[in-house]
């Protein structure tokens, strides 16, 4: 941009009042002789975003909570950054904590302003309990723990620390790594507190060379029933699908047999029975 028309539009937001510039156009504005408040801060709740779905667990705010009491992470820092960065998320996110942990992103146009001056997260650290059960799930490995906690501590001097139902391995062995990208832990209560997709935005997510992000989803959510009800035993599985079969029954019958031919008889609550044979075979033409 001109210098003219750089020097108008700066004008323009001087007389606005606010504006989003980047601190380095701030410091232009300067330059020119246009003396611009600070932009207003622009920033997002959470350090993990996604384009396109599945989304990541989504971060609550406090209402009121103050921008000065949040915290920032380095995306610089040169070992696991990003595995550190989800952990910050889910941790709060999932943890149950006193005093609220709000990590915020606040792109690097606008470090030099006052407000974008935050503490930060200086170290990230997960503890788990026993593996109970490990399954290769989608891009990776998804494993439950007997419990899970992530510890972090901050640049101001403070430790937040909860258990969680979810987090990401921060070490993968060398074995592990040819294998997979991720390995995602959780513990038996994100079956019930997690959404499929918010699990599957750990493990590759929707994949745009595939198949329809529905199609992918609904084998995602297969493959991942199959590990929840694994966690339970190793029955679960075919007893879900068996009840899932007479879920749409009414309530009326007492219970339900089958013999190995295929006949299923159900017995009701009046004490009468229905027995259901399997359909015979004319392919024969006899």
């Amino acid at each position: 941009m001109s210098c003219d028309k750089a020097l108008e539009a700066f004008r323009y937001l001087q007389r606005r009042g606010h504006h989003r510039l980047p601190y380095g156009e701030y410091v232009r504005a300067q330059t020119l002789g246009v003396i611009l408040p600070a932009a207003t801060p622009t920033y997002s709740v959470g350090l993990l975003a996604s384009c396109d779905p599945p989304e990541p667990i989504e971060i609550a705010m406090p209402e009121g909570f103050p921008l000065e009491r949040c915290y920032r992470f380095d995306p610089d820092r040169e070992n696991g950054a990003e595995t550190d960065e989800a952990n910050i998320h889910l941790l709060a996110a999932l943890g149950k904590l006193i005093v609220p942990f709000v990590p915020v992103g606040i792109d690097r146009r606008y470090d030099g302003y006052s407000w974008a001056k935050l503490p930060t997260v200086t170290d990230v650290r997960v503890t788990v309990g026993e593996e109970r059960f490990k399954y290769w799930l989608w891009s990776g490995q998804i494993a439950c723990m007997a419990s899970i906690t992530i510890s972090i501590r901050t640049s101001d001097g403070k430790e937040f620390s909860s258990p969680v139902c979810m987090a990401i391995n921060p070490e993968l062995d060398e074995k592990v790594t040819r294998y997979c990208e991720d390995r995602v832990l959780v513990t038996a209560e994100a079956e019930h507190r997690l959404q499929s997709g918010e699990i599957w935005c750990h493990l590759g997510g929707w994949d745009e060379d595939g198949d329809t992000y529905d199609t992918q989803l609904s084998g995602f959510e297969e493959d991942l029933e199959r590990f929840w009800a694994n966690v339970t035993g190793p029955d679960e599985f075919l007893r879900r699908n068996i009840v899932r079969t007479v879920d749409g029954l009414e309530r009326n019958w007492t219970s339900i047999s089958m013999v190995p031919n295929g006949a299923v008889t159900i017995h009701f609550k009046d004490g009468t029975s229905k027995t259901i044979n399997p359909p015979t075979d004319h392919s024969t033409g006899s």
